[in-house]
């Protein structure tokens, strides 16, 4: 998002009137929000010129905050969950820009909030690993029961 200010001068020199631009840039990363501010003097001098930037510099560029790296989900409907029927994960971690799930099976996926199907019920960890911009991991996990159902789940092979 960028904000613009824009005021206008003229001095009594036969020049185009100056251009004053105060630009408020922001950058919402997933990790921090970044806030600059550039200032652009644009000033043209004959009437047939183009007008010529003569100074556009960032004035000051601040991190306001680092978002921490903490793993974090729920299971929607978690005493629910049966073999053979969707399981939706809802993942309510922070300052991740990567994610690595395990659903206990040996099946892993790398979408923010998963849908998995389990062939088979019992118990189960489901691991959340989350990777921040700088390659730092954390880890989360929920042990879950899967309901039996005897609803038979096609597997691959």
């Amino acid at each position: 998002m960028q904000i613009f200010f824009e005021t206008m001068f003229q001095k009594n020199t036969g020049c185009f009137p100056g251009l004053v631009r105060f630009t408020l840039k922001l950058n919402a990363m997933k990790q921090f929000l970044t806030i600059t501010l550039l200032l652009s003097i644009i000033a043209g001098c004959s009437k047939n010129a183009p007008e010529a930037t003569i100074a556009e510099e960032p004035v000051k560029t601040v991190q306001i905050a680092e978002v921490p790296l903490v793993a974090a989900f729920s299971i929607v409907d978690k005493d629910e969950v049966k073999e053979g029927f969707v399981a939706s994960f809802q993942n309510t971690s922070t300052g991740a820009v990567s994610y690595k799930w395990d659903f206990g099976t040996g099946d892993v996926s790398e979408q923010r909030n998963p849908t998995y199907i389990f062939s088979g019920c019992g118990p189960k960890t489901v691991i959340l690993t989350v990777i921040d911009a700088k390659g730092n991991e954390q880890t989360f996990s929920v042990q879950l029961e899967v309901h039996c159902t005897g609803k038979h789940v096609p597997t691959d092979g």
